[in-house]
């Protein structure tokens, strides 16, 4: 499949693509939060397609801009839609480091959410580590200025490349994403277990807040929260789920869940 086709398929709602929407609770207490933000390809011949293939192909032509503004849309609509029942929670959605340094994204990502009359501090930008940046005082300047503005800004997959704690160094991200590879070992390896404890500290003593990926059991929760790292995403609480499902989850949470959330059924379509 070409990237034009793709680029052109992002347009169509026959095309297959749909959002989907991966909770991110708060551990102490179980309530969620906010939400990851993913696109799914479900193309109506060729089947499921994996976001690793398509993704790259979209960036590699140029147009990772116009699946992140695919993503936005979906996330500044569940925002409106939760926000008339009176829930409010935090969405966050992956940008290549690329865009940040793009001033007609920054311009459309403000302008669309201003249309939209959502306050910034629901949306999160999280950086990915996809696309090399050497201008390093470029992208300084563009993330303060979206937090400025009102943004979260995240770094992605942190303690997995080469960069990440010069990026941390450099760049005032108020928020972070533990990487799943660290979460899977953290019960089970103790040298896993001591980085994971030290990637938190650090983000506390940054005073950056810290969100743990692909949390799948309640033993890695528990020692994420010995660890002092209270927010989690992953299977334990709830698969990706598409954008109907997840509403009606939010909806009847508080009917369902007083004590806090218990996580969605795993029988929902990822």
């Amino acid at each position: 499949m070409k990237a034009d086709k793709l680029r052109s398929s992002l347009h169509h709602h026959n095309s297959g693509l749909y959002i989907v929407f991966q909770p991110q609770i708060d551990i102490t207490s179980g309530k969620t939060i906010g939400a990851e933000a993913l696109c799914r390809w479900h193309h109506p011949r060729i089947g499921l397609i994996p976001p690793s293939f398509f993704i790259p192909m979209l960036d590699a032509r140029g147009h990772s801009s116009t699946l992140f503004f695919l993503i936005l849309d979906a996330c500044l609509d569940m925002n409106q839609k939760l926000s008339s029942i009176g829930i409010q929670l935090q969405f966050s959605i992956n940008a290549s480091p690329l865009l940040f340094l793009d001033d007609r994204w920054i311009k459309r990502l403000q302008n669309t959410v201003t249309e939209r009359v959502v306050n910034p501090k629901y949306i999160t930008l999280e950086m990915l580590e996809s696309g090399s940046v050497n201008d390093t005082r470029a992208l300084r300047r563009s993330v303060q200025y979206l937090i400025t503005e009102g943004y979260n800004v995240a770094i992605d997959d942190f303690g997995t490349g080469s960069s990440n704690d010069i990026l941390l160094a450099d760049i005032p991200f108020n928020k972070l994403k533990l990487d799943r590879s660290f979460v899977a070992s953290i019960d089970k390896d103790d040298r896993y277990a001591t980085i994971c404890r030290h990637q938190i500290e650090l983000a506390k003593s940054l005073n950056i807040e810290c969100i743990a990926e692909g949390v799948e059991t309640i033993a890695q929760k528990r020692a994420l929260l010995e660890g002092g790292c209270t927010i989690g995403q992953g299977y334990l609480w709830a698969p990706p789920i598409p954008s109907s499902f997840f509403f009606n989850e939010m909806a009847w949470m508080p009917k369902l869940h007083i004590n806090g959330y218990q996580g969605v059924r795993h029988d929902l379509v990822q």
